[in-house]
């Protein structure tokens, strides 16, 4: 067995790179997976834009699509209420289960993969069982595991994150609904995703008690949200972390990162299957070119200014107290605001929406936007 590329991890972002690389190079591709079974252990919510389905997952939606979403709730600590709505859908949420086993059967007639074991990286080499290889690229795609490791300053921006699976009677379920304020989540944000008209996903991330704050939810949904859901068991738990911290490093030598082991999250919610999707293309463009230097160039100029744009609106909303967040919500109404992010609202290219509702905040509420600015001079100057 001498693979020329090693990828490290069979979740989506290994079965992406997986799948690239054989479009577009010879090479023979050896995956190895510390479990057992594809597309488990489930941790994502699965909610993905219709355009990053098309675009970068590239998958057939029949027989993965469990709801189509058309909009979303957004609830300020208070209870004000944002309506961000389409007539047409614009984001699935998909079996990811299903999904990775779709990926691995792409690849499986072509890849060799070892199941059940985990692997260790080293100076170049790969440790399993008793075997040592050194091929001539590794991919990591293990995640946040290998992110912290390299990293450790990484683990600050990393919060645990807990979801239910419930049953409940829902007055609809094509929207989905966001909770902001520190009753809900300290450092993120809480959610409950329709699966359909009687399960919902509800779930959030945050730093102290996550499963505390994840039954308060549950127990207050109905009357949050109006009576739209109404939880009535749970079916069950899945757990995992999100990442706010931005791009880490692409490559080292012969290793290319991919995932959340290369910090190709969205800070603003953690999601990644839209930007690793892409991140694949451009790492086998860059296995074919035996170029680590058009790997690293192409991650940052298609997801660099993005990610640090959401960056710093990850921090402007961390840094809001309660009473202000409710002060943005009664601001967004009257600038209608909610008309706003409906036309021009992107889920993976986010901040094009906010300076369209910057020019508006500083044309129709002067006094606000002022107030802002010291903030926002706040959050530029830790950047550096």
């Amino acid at each position: 067995m001498k693979p020329e590329v090693i990828v490290l991890g069979a979740g989506s972002a290994g079965l992406q790179a997986a799948r690239n690389i054989l479009e577009r190079t010879n090479l023979d591709i050896l995956v190895i997976e510390e479990h057992a079974r594809i597309g488990y252990p489930e941790h994502c919510t699965g909610l993905i834009s219709l355009n990053g389905v098309k675009n970068a997952l590239r998958v057939p939606l029949q027989n993965l699509a469990v709801n189509y979403i058309h909009g979303a709730y957004i609830y300020s600590p208070s209870g004000i209420r944002l309506l961000v709505a389409r007539t047409e859908p614009v984001a699935v949420v998909i079996n990811r289960p299903l999904y990775e086993y779709m990926l691995y059967k792409l690849v499986a007639d072509r890849v060799k993969f070892v199941l059940g074991v985990k692997a260790s990286l080293a100076n170049g080499k790969v440790y399993f069982r008793d075997t040592t290889l050194k091929p001539s690229f590794i991919v990591d795609a293990r995640g946040l595991q290998s992110l912290t490791s390299r990293r450790p300053e990484a683990r600050k921006h990393v919060i645990p994150a807990l979801q239910f699976d419930m049953s409940a009677r829902l007055e609809e379920y094509k929207y989905v609904h966001v909770f902001l304020g520190d009753q809900f989540s300290k450092g993120f944000f809480a959610w409950a995703v329709p699966l359909d008209d009687n399960r919902v996903r509800i779930g959030l991330a945050s730093k102290g008690n996550v499963l505390l704050r994840l039954k308060t939810l549950a127990n207050r949904l109905e009357k949050i949200t109006n009576g739209i859901i109404k939880p009535t068991s749970r079916l069950r738990v899945l757990g995992g972390a999100v990442y706010t911290g931005g791009l880490a490093d692409q490559v080292s030598g012969t290793v290319y990162y991919v995932g959340d082991s290369a910090g190709q999250t969205k800070p603003t919610t953690g999601g990644g299957l839209v930007y690793h999707s892409y991140a694949s293309l451009y790492l086998a463009e860059a296995l074919a070119k035996n170029s680590q230097a058009h790997y690293d160039y192409s991650i940052r100029r298609l997801l660099g200014r993005e990610i640090k744009r959401q960056l710093l609106l990850r921090r402007l909303l961390d840094g809001m107290n309660d009473k202000e967040l409710n002060e943005l919500f009664l601001v967004l109404k009257r600038i209608n605001g909610e008309e706003l992010v409906s036309k021009y609202g992107d889920m993976d290219v986010q901040t094009s929406l906010l300076r369209k509702l910057g020019m508006e905040l500083m044309k129709r509420e002067p006094l606000f936007y002022l107030r802002a600015i010291p903030l926002l001079f706040n959050l530029l100057v830790a950047q550096f």
